[in-house]
């Protein structure tokens, strides 16, 4: 899940109260229920059928997680290459 807020936006503290509901445990509990999705917090563990499904679809599923440092050191250059790769620039 991503979000992002930007200050001095027009609604900005409309904005910061959605995230802020969003990522709340009432919300997180029932995310699974009303559109499939798994919560982003760790101290909330849906019940309903979908998370089951969901979490049953993923078992022995492994998640990848970059090590960004080793990205940043390559990032321009990877960055030249799909320019070139892709004829962007």
């Amino acid at each position: 899940m991503s979000l992002a807020w930007s200050r001095g936006a027009p609604q900005s503290e409309n904005g910061k109260k959605l995230i802020n509901f969003l990522l709340s445990k009432e919300a997180q509990t029932r995310v699974s229920e009303l559109s499939w999705g798994m919560p982003v917090r760790s101290d909330v563990t849906p019940s309903d059928e979908h998370y089951k499904a969901a979490t049953a679809a993923l078992e022995g599923v492994q998640s990848w997680q970059p090590n960004w440092d080793d990205v940043a050191v390559s990032l321009s250059a990877d960055i030249s290459r799909w320019h070139k790769v892709t004829e962007s620039e």
